[in-house]
């Protein structure tokens, strides 16, 4: 007899700082090499302190220890996992409005963890300020086969309009460590460990290389989109950081 699947799901989640924090943690995507914190591909309200986070397991790079007191056989520095390039920006934009979770109204929503898929799903089904309707549906893997991949389906489907719809994708390594002055665990003052040496375009990805500070390591994050349609897209790149629109 074959047991059912084993999902661990969430229905109408709430959106307050505490579960929103706490589901960074509880949806993540992991493979044992690399590990990302599930946050909203499009972000969240001005003010609100989230911990957007990308991990290879084993690339670090030194950081101070500020002590109260400068004692002998104080340690004056350690070992830091550092966040690498941001991968899972995306925001979408419907005639002109841009979805958000905290714009207009959630009708209905769910966020699951899949056990034996090994995927995490997000499931909304969002009205906008101007009474626009659409389902998103936004699976996220960690994979084991390739363990270099993560991977974002991003599934839009209107339910009540036709119109223009676009989407600009992020790919940024200005990045910083979490950090919280009053946790003497955390850095005392955020740190970019991560210095960027090339952004470019080829074969329509984004590819950004990056070199710690003092471990001398490097590290190169790549970006590369399917689209289950013909449509246009152009982009955007900076000495670190890249975009990509469709429409």
């Amino acid at each position: 007899m074959k047991r059912p699947e084993a999902v661990y799901e969430l229905k109408n989640f709430a959106l307050d700082p505490y579960h929103l924090k706490l589901n960074e943690a509880l949806f993540h995507n992991a493979n044992g090499y690399i590990g990302v914190r599930y946050d909203f591909e499009e972000g969240y309200y001005d003010g609100f302190e989230f911990i957007r986070s990308q991990y290879i397991n084993g690339f670090y790079d030194f950081a101070p220890v500020n002590q109260p007191e400068a004692l002998y056989g104080l340690v004056r520095e350690k070992q830091i996992i550092l966040n690498i390039a941001d991968t899972q920006s995306i925001r979408l934009f419907i005639d002109g409005e841009e979805f958000s979770m905290f714009t207009g109204t959630i009708l209905e929503s769910s966020l699951s963890l899949h056990m034996e898929k090994g995927v995490t799903v997000r499931r909304v089904i969002w009205r906008s300020p101007q009474g626009k309707e659409l389902e998103l549906t936004i699976t996220r893997m960690a994979s084991f086969h390739q363990l270099t991949l993560f991977t974002i389906e991003y599934d839009i489907k209107p339910l009540n309009f036709s119109g223009s719809i676009f989407i600009e994708s992020g790919h940024d390594i200005d990045v910083a460590n979490f950090y919280d002055p009053a946790d003497p665990r955390n850095l005392g003052e955020p740190v970019a460990c991560l210095q960027p040496i090339s952004c470019e375009i080829k074969d329509d990805a984004s590819y950004i290389t990056a070199l710690t500070n003092k471990s001398n390591l490097r590290t190169c994050s790549g970006v590369k989109h399917t689209i289950s349609q013909d449509t246009e897209f152009e982009f955007w790149v900076n000495n670190d950081s890249a975009l990509c629109r469709f429409c």
